[in-house]
């Protein structure tokens, strides 16, 4: 069992270093930073999207 999440272990490290290798820290700060900004509403997602909602409400 070891042997197999060492394995995982190994790879997702792998995964990760190439990610930071593609991104910089700042490049996705200021990314993060800009999403932050953007005040979501489930109004004008509803609005502008071509799918709906079905829902239901229950009072105890």
């Amino acid at each position: 069992m070891k042997d197999v999440l060492s394995e995982i272990i190994a790879h997702k490290q792998q995964e990760v270093d190439k990610q930071k290798k593609l991104f910089h820290l700042k490049e996705i700060e200021k990314r993060i930073e800009l999403q932050l900004d953007k005040t979501l509403s489930l109004k004008e997602a509803l609005l502008s999207s071509s799918h709906g909602i079905i829902a239901e409400f229950k009072r105890k």
